[in-house]
């Protein structure tokens, strides 16, 4: 399920247009033809939706903690068709961003360096950031309880910003509503993994009006 959590992020957010097999806005755990074909729940998907949307109408310093709780129970499905829903509204609000958008790799560096896949969409004045985990078995070990959450996880791992494109930005973390500023590290600027993990396993940061 991380993987598969991962896996949806880049897919909405890489260059080219996303697609979603039907049924897939949350697990589908199914086998290729003629599993596949089996008719989709989508009133129960609505359902689902309805709930969480309602749930999580809370202002941003309230969020995270809500957030967090998705993750606790992942098996029922919430937290991907969270994922799905914050990143396709982000995409209809900023088409220009994700459809013209730049593609910026970033690098990372620290302990845990290799676990990270990351880089940034830029249009005009906007910016997105993602950071999405990988290699988990290496990561979080074998335990399937463990999440790629928290500094007990990432340690002293960052992800690294160009100086003239980043600095001084203030962004707002989509899923959780959290405010990110990149810190000065050995005179560049970057993110704290242990920052953009905090409270759910994948980041796509916007840069939102310092306030």
């Amino acid at each position: 399920m991380l993987n598969s959590l991962s896996q949806t992020l880049l897919k909405f957010t890489v260059p080219g247009v996303p697609d979603i097999y039907q049924g897939n806005e949350v697990w589908s755990f199914r086998l290729v033809d003629p599993d596949n074909r089996n008719p989709i729940d989508f009133g129960r998907t609505r359902e689902i939706f309805r709930d969480l949307a309602a749930f999580l109408s809370v202002p941003d310093e309230l969020l995270a903690g809500r957030v967090r709780g998705l993750t606790e129970e992942m098996e029922d499905g919430r937290i991907k068709l969270y994922l799905t829903w914050r990143t396709l509204s982000l995409r209809w609000e900023h088409h220009g961003l994700f459809q013209y958008g730049t593609y910026l790799p970033l690098s990372a560096n620290g302990t845990k360096a290799e676990h990270i896949c990351a880089f940034a969409r830029r249009f005009k004045d906007r910016t997105a950031i993602v950071a999405v985990p990988r290699l988990f078995v290496g990561l979080c070990g074998f335990n399937p309880k463990a999440k790629p959450i928290g500094s007990e996880i990432w340690l002293d791992t960052r992800v690294n910003a160009a100086s003239e494109q980043f600095d001084k930005r203030v962004y707002r973390n989509i899923f959780t509503g959290e405010r990110v500023v990149p810190e000065m590290h050995s005179g560049n600027p970057s993110f704290p993994a242990a920052q953009l993990f905090s409270n759910f396993p994948v980041a796509l940061l916007t840069d939102v009006p310092a306030y």
